[in-house]
């Protein structure tokens, strides 16, 4: 071989040997780092077994607040606002326990 070829094939070993160096120096410092810390997983919160999500417990107070202020402007008297706050408050509850029931 010529003695260019040489110098670049001995030049391309040693890249290759200062790769694979470092590929084991960073193999054992993951080894020592996993050692030395326990892995501690952390449990992802979920919804309990039959719990609204965010959005529909937003969208069902939207909707009971919706009621009564049509009550407030087209019932007049206190027991009937207060009737209409009872009987919507009834039907939400009601329309969440058929919600949990049901299977999506």
């Amino acid at each position: 071989m010529s003695k260019e070829r040489q110098k670049a094939r001995a030049a391309r070993q040693a890249a290759r040997r200062a790769e694979v160096e470092a590929a084991a120096r960073k193999r054992a410092r993951r080894a020592k780092v996993q050692g030395l810390v326990p892995s501690v997983t952390v449990p992802r919160r979920r919804r309990r077994y039959g719990a609204l999500p965010l959005r529909v417990r937003f969208q069902l107070v939207a909707l009971f607040l919706a009621v009564q202020v049509l009550a407030w402007f087209f019932l007049h008297g206190a027991g009937a606002r207060f009737s209409v706050a009872v009987l919507t408050a009834a039907c939400l509850l009601v329309l969440v326990n058929t919600r949990r029931s049901s299977p999506r």
